[in-house]
């Protein structure tokens, strides 16, 4: 394979530029008029094509054999956004009927690795996460990292410089809240181990997490008997130990409850998703900053430049602070779009 991603086939040659053209009956005719391994190559290329083709993307992808895309470059070589919301990806992450977008994206902070976590409908645990990883200058296909196995499991963080995750999974033998931790060891993620926290009587943990620099972690979480939707709480650590979970309050939190936190690696603000009064219609993004006493101040919509009718929740920010994400619903499918990271503050 050249270095810019050349043809798949070195054997048969050109044949994703025949298949551009429509020419699979051309395709078809030389399946049945070469050796085995040619054979073999030109189905992988087919069922690759109709993979593809069912998306209603127009971006061109290769897919190799060995599982290598024709996709390189920071962010899969997307062309950065304004200050306008775009939908963010290449066709291979893109959201379907089968394989919906359930949570937030994230990269690890060189770059090189990338986690989506996503429903799927047919499955018995529904709710996974696949990570995506640079080889050389291109991107690997979507994997199932080997801490998903056997469990529901849901928003990964990287921690660190990348070489550690934490997320959440209900696992038996899991850890407090549903909190867990993989560890990066020769490219590959250890089995799992729970992540031991103090747990709070008639608190019960959600499905989303974020972790400041400091090792803060902020969580989605209801209490037992309170007429409120789910309120974000942060779990603090103190000189290596953490320290029960505790509210937001009042000027993060609201009667409607929030969901889907970020916050700041240097906690200067904390992003999140809320249904609550004065909003669009269904879940808007909300922000609030650090306030001078060390709190919050009231939070506040991202305002209608990223906030619509529709459905918008799961914020994230990449780790050089220069991109909002976010996931957005429309038509029964969730994707994720991108909006250059200034309007958090505009």
């Amino acid at each position: 394979m050249g270095s810019r991603g050349t043809d798949l086939f070195s054997s048969t040659g050109q044949l994703d530029r025949l298949a551009e053209g429509g020419n699979l009956r051309l395709i078809v005719i030389l399946f049945f008029k070469t050796n085995a391994a040619t054979m073999k190559k030109i189905l992988t290329f087919l069922l690759t094509l109709a993979f593809l083709t069912g998306s209603s993307s127009c971006q061109k992808e290769i897919i190799y054999e060995n599982g290598i895309t024709n996709l390189g470059g920071e962010y899969f070589g997307q062309k950065a956004p304004a200050t306008k919301p775009e939908r963010f990806g290449p066709r291979i992450i893109e959201g379907t009927s089968d394989r919906n977008w359930h949570g937030k994206l994230g990269f690890s902070p060189d770059g090189t690795r990338f986690f989506m976590e996503v429903y799927y409908s047919d499955s018995v645990y529904s709710m996974q996460i696949l990570e995506m990883a640079m080889k050389k200058e291109f991107w690997m296909i979507p994997n199932s990292p080997n801490f998903t196995i056997g469990s529901n499991t849901t928003s990964p963080v990287y921690l660190n410089d990348g070489n550690s995750v934490l997320f959440l999974s209900y696992r038996p033998g899991g850890g407090p809240f549903g909190l867990n931790r993989s560890e990066l060891v020769d490219n590959e993620w250890t089995d799992p181990v729970p992540f031991v926290v103090p747990m709070k009587a008639g608190l019960s943990g959600g499905w989303e997490c974020s972790v400041a620099r400091n090792g803060n972690i902020y969580m989605r979480m209801e209490e037992k008997n309170s007429p409120n939707g789910p309120d974000l709480f942060v779990i603090r650590n103190v000189d290596g130990e953490y320290l029960p979970p505790e509210n937001l309050g009042l000027n993060v939190n609201s009667p409607e409850g929030e969901n889907g936190p970020f916050i700041d690696p240097d906690e200067e603000y904390l992003i999140f998703a809320s249904k609550r009064d004065g909003g669009k219609g269904s879940f808007d993004l909300y922000v609030s900053f650090r306030s001078p006493d060390g709190g919050w101040e009231p939070a506040k919509s991202l305002g209608s430049g990223i906030n619509t009718l529709r459905e918008e929740t799961c914020p994230y920010v990449s780790p050089d602070k220069k991109y909002l994400f976010f996931n957005r619903y429309k038509n029964g499918i969730r994707n994720p779009y991108w909006v250059d990271a200034s309007v958090i503050y505009n």
